[in-house]
């Protein structure tokens, strides 16, 4: 079983969205998936999410950055969730 088959419609558009990037070339924060996805959910449970996609290996936290006057997580695919979303 390959790893698109473990991941529910909505990771793989979290991945797909995380792929993507900002118009400048720079990786997202939460708030910024959270306002690209085609679905509604609460921060929390997109939170669940990610923490279950770093957990398999697929993202990684790359640190803060100040954005919008905060100071906030930016997220990117590793290697694998590349190759992963390339398939």
């Amino acid at each position: 079983m390959t790893a698109t088959m473990t991941m529910t419609t909505k990771q793989r558009q979290i991945m797909n969205t995380v792929v993507r990037l900002n118009e400048d070339g720079s990786f997202l924060d939460l708030d910024q998936i959270l306002d690209r996805l085609t679905y509604r959910t609460s921060k929390q449970s997109l939170q669940f999410s990610i923490r279950f996609l770093i957990k398999k290996g697929f993202l990684i936290k790359q640190g803060r950055e100040r954005r919008r006057g905060r100071s906030r997580v930016i997220l990117s695919p590793t290697k694998f969730g590349y190759m992963l979303m390339s398939v």
